[in-house]
């Protein structure tokens, strides 16, 4: 069962804008969707600022035009998509939500799937439906391709979740790292308070260093934790290696 919609514009022209949003309609009115069911209406350009207001306002006309679900319905515009999907991906953690229809341009596809894999886990489910604009101007369904990104279109991608990021703000305080004196200085070592990092999730310290697709905590997230330690601690993050230990205790 569907419990997200996102409806992506962010490479549909401003004039097909409104058969755009006419289509993903027809598509999500097979998801069996109720009317508590979030719908996310997304738009990420470059120089958002200029058009930031013009394009959400006109976003929400457009909805209230439609019968689509709008208890849990949000527009989201910003320059960085990995912002919007960041954002998107915190509200629905706070409903425990995994299933989620993308509704999103052919040429979009291949760059959503990227961002999917560095900013959520398999505990999400992903389908997607991709539309196209017809040569006469008209909105069509199309099977999905391979589509390859070019080598700038990967790193312009890495560049935006990474810059991201690293301006997220640290939860429950400061990195700290504790030294023990019965270790000769010599032999760098330290052990966290696991403090400081940016994963928020219950159940997970913030300073969370392993990622596992059971697990929400997604990989740029203890990327981005690891990072943050290495910059504390004074250690190259590329020769970081995780050793998990696991604690028997017997009777």
């Amino acid at each position: 069962m569907v419990e997200v919609v996102l409806i992506d514009f962010s490479d549909v022209h401003y004039d097909y804008i409104e058969k755009w949003l006419h289509s993903a309609v027809n598509i999500i009115s097979t998801c069996n969707l109720t009317e508590s069911s979030y719908v996310f209406m997304t738009y990420s350009q470059d120089n958002t600022d200029i058009v930031n207001n013009d394009i959400q306002k006109y976003l929400h006309q457009l909805s209230n035009q439609v019968e689509m679900p709008k208890a849990n319905l949000e527009v989201l515009v910003q320059a960085s998509f990995a912002a919007i999907l960041y954002t998107i991906k915190q509200k629905i953690d706070k409903q425990s939500l995994s299933n989620i229809q993308v509704i999103v341009s052919t040429g979009r596809k291949a760059a959503f799937e990227v961002y999917v894999q560095q900013l959520f886990t398999a505990t999400y489910k992903f389908t997607f439906e991709t539309l196209v604009i017809g040569s006469e101007g008209e909105i069509k369904l199309q099977l999905p391709g391979t589509c390859v990104l070019m080598s700038q279109q990967r790193d312009d991608i890495w560049k935006d979740i990474w810059m991201f990021m690293a301006q997220l703000k640290g939860v429950m305080g400061e990195i700290v790292i504790l030294k023990s004196l019965l270790i000769p200085d010599l032999f760098l070592h330290g052990f966290t308070t696991r403090t400081g990092g940016i994963s928020y999730l219950p159940g997970l310290s913030s300073l969370n260093l392993f990622s596992s697709w059971k697990r929400r905590d997604p990989k740029a997230v203890v990327t981005e934790n690891i990072r943050r330690l290495s910059m504390s601690a004074g250690f190259n993050p590329q020769m970081y290696y995780l050793a998990k230990v696991t604690l028997l205790l017997s009777e």
